[in-house]
């Protein structure tokens, strides 16, 4: 189902969207948050072990249209390798 518009039922499913698609990819995390601050999207996860957290801001209006697991799978793609090689960053 594609995102039509950015509140909260959205916004929790592009979360459970990111959370599926960290976990399929082995991404190891201990929380996962999603907010929407301003015109973003942020989305926030920890590694607790390591006492790292990530964060990604992107626009939200580039959400409208699509659907949330291509979103999550565009937003993390490009940094996963090093996520996965590396977990300290």
């Amino acid at each position: 189902m594609k995102i039509r518009s950015i509140n909260p039922t959205n916004i929790n499913k592009l979360r459970n969207a990111f959370f599926d698609y960290l976990l399929e990819e082995a991404v190891k995390f201990d929380s996962i948050g999603l907010i929407e601050e301003g015109e973003q999207l942020v989305l926030l996860f920890e590694d607790k072990e390591k006492e790292k957290a990530h964060v990604f801001k992107f626009d939200a209006k580039l959400c409208i249209g699509q659907d949330p697991g291509d979103i999550a799978k565009k937003i993390i793609e490009p940094m996963l390798p090093k996520l996965k090689e590396n977990k300290n960053i």
